[in-house]
This record gives C-alpha cells, sequence and structure tokens, in this order.
C-alpha cells in the first residue's frame, strides 16, 4: 500500500475514534474492576477492495477497555487481531465560564502494524462558544 493512502486509512480510523472509544455514558466503576471485552468479526473484503457480505471467521478483533480512573474518568483500551495491536487511554476535562465550554482530550493513542510501524496520536483541544443566545 502506498505511503498516502495508508495516511488516509490512518486518518479516517483515528477520526471516527472520537466517537467509537469508550464515552462514559455508564461509566465503568474502578474500585470493582468493571471492564468491557468484545469480539468483533469484520466483512472479508476483495482483492479489489471490495466488501463482501460474509464474515472474515479467521480474523477477530478483540477489543478490551477498563475505566481505571473514577475522578477523573479515565479509560485505557487494548485492541489487537492479526494485522495490528492497538493500545492507549483516554481522559476528558472541560471547564464552562460563561458563554463557551473549553475541553481537552487527554492521552495518546497507539496503533503497531506487523511490519513494526508505529503510529501514535494525541486528540487536539476543541471549544465551543455562543452557547447563550440573547
Amino acid at each position: 500500500m502506498m505511503k498516502i493512502e495508508r495516511l488516509k486509512y490512518f486518518s479516517l480510523f483515528f477520526i471516527q475514534l472520537l466517537s467509537l472509544y469508550p464515552n462514559g455514558y455508564k461509566p465503568f466503576n474502578p474500585v470493582i474492576g468493571e471492564t468491557f471485552a468484545s469480539i468483533v468479526y469484520s466483512p472479508k473484503i476483495s482483492e479489489d477492495g471490495t466488501i463482501l457480505e460474509e464474515l472474515d471467521m479467521e480474523n477477530p478483533t478483540e477489543l478490551y477497555t477498563e475505566q481505571t480512573s473514577h475522578h477523573p474518568p479515565r479509560y485505557h483500551i487494548y485492541t489487537k487481531n492479526k494485522d495490528f495491536i492497538m493500545y492507549g487511554w483516554r481522559e476528558f476535562t472541560a471547564i464552562s465560564s460563561g458563554n463557551q465550554i473549553k475541553g481537552t482530550i487527554l492521552g495518546p493513542t497507539t496503533v503497531k502494524l506487523n511490519d513494526g510501524t508505529l503510529i501514535t496520536i494525541k486528540f487536539c483541544n476543541f471549544e465551543v462558544n455562543g452557547l447563550v443566545v440573547g
């Protein structure tokens, strides 16, 4: 795969992590060791890149996550299949003042490919303005 194609795929992958990472709707309790584990089977992909309806039962993706801190809430994640290993942690902070909210997503996420390539990303800060109108 060409380097520019790989960059496109990883950019899309990390952007979707913004919504797919554990989000805390139902926070785990780190004191009693609550965790989440899952196995996901992806569809097979033909040699020309077409996604097939049949699942690839030979390449499951294992997902593990645990909330390791309650205040502030911090999640650690570990994911693996035969093509890659992904690990990292995420912690959210937010400050509200008047008409805005400033937030930070702390923690790196790293993907290690079978060829030894390591890609690490840290998410940027965000700011929302104009919450109150009138």
